[in-house]
């Protein structure tokens, strides 16, 4: 059975969109892990990434995220695949790396601009992960245009959509 290109970006972004998720998953677990990247510095006066971006998110969204592209190893959906999932841990590494790095690039531009943490940059919000995912991903995999720009497309939709479920539920503070 073929799926649509649709499902299979989803399919093969997984390990970043979990990876992207996990800080907010595990914020009341590990608080011993919960350090700031950063150490409290600062740049002209404004932290480099803020309070909230810790060790902890860090080190479980690599490995839920990795361990997302190990679950896919084992094929269940071989024809979902867009890339060969014998170097799992190559793509899942790279793929929440990008996803994590992504977001603190984003973060040291809000709050250098004075943003705050937790108020909506859109669209810079809804496609930082994405774009590092992709960046790092590519380095190593050939990711066809489609599927590219298909996650640019859908990338906003789920993240709004899973943040308002996860604020709804609770987990996050807020609902963007």
């Amino acid at each position: 059975m073929q799926y649509c290109f649709i499902i299979q970006t989803i399919y093969f972004f997984l390990p970043a969109g979990f990876a992207n998720m996990a800080p907010v998953l595990f914020q009341n677990r590990f608080s011993w892990f919960a350090r700031p990247i950063d150490g409290g510095a600062t740049i002209r006066g404004r932290r480099v990434f803020g309070e909230h971006k810790t060790i902890r998110g860090l080190v479980c969204g690599l490995f839920l995220g990795t361990g997302i592209a190990y679950l896919q190893s084992f094929h269940p959906f071989p024809s979902m695949e867009i890339v060969t999932y014998d170097s799992w841990f190559l793509l899942g590494f790279l793929q929440s790396t990008g996803a994590l790095l992504g977001d603190l690039i984003k973060s040291f531009f809000k709050r250098q601009l004075g943003i705050p943490p937790g108020k909506p940059w859109v669209p810079f919000d809804q496609l930082d992960f994405i774009m590092g995912a992709i960046l790092l991903s590519s380095l190593f995999f050939s990711i066809p245009v489609k599927y590219i720009i298909s996650a640019f497309i859908m990338a906003p939709f789920f993240h709004i959509t899973i943040n308002r479920v996860g604020y709804y539920l609770k987990i996050r503070q807020t609902p963007w």
